[in-house]
């Protein structure tokens, strides 16, 4: 009888935890849609950035007008609801995304990895391109 009764309560532990997981993957795919996507400067909306992620959880970012190369295959050093923060795997260049608003992001760009990010360039504002 107690074999019983502790294969009942391993079994609601063992779906606890199983759900548990599930949530907390929803949360990763929910950051993901916050910052994937093609962005456009607000002002001018003549400069693009597209971010996008691939299987390994490594970004690439396609620039249009921008004096930036192509990179592909940054490491997300910071992901959360907020910030984005990208590593070139040589660690030479960073890319940083802050949410701003709804549908609006800074982005920052450094060419040295040992400068503090926020004070290499300033602030360009994107909006998400529709």
């Amino acid at each position: 009888m107690k074999f019983i009764s502790y294969f009942f309560v391993s079994i609601v532990l063992l779906t606890f935890l199983v759900s548990c997981r599930q949530s907390k993957d929803k949360t990763t795919s929910s950051n993901q849609s916050i910052f994937v996507g093609t962005w456009e400067t607000a002002d001018t909306s003549k400069q693009k950035v597209t971010i996008t992620e691939n299987k390994e959880h490594l970004f690439n970012l396609a620039f249009k007008n921008f004096d930036f190369p192509e990179s592909s295959n940054l490491i997300a050093t910071e992901y959360t609801n907020k910030e984005l923060i990208l590593k070139s795997n040589d660690k030479s260049f960073i890319y940083s995304f802050h949410v701003i608003e709804k549908n609006r992001l800074e982005f920052y760009f450094s060419s040295n990895s040992d400068e503090n990010l926020v004070g290499e360039s300033p602030p360009i504002t994107l909006k998400k391109v529709k």
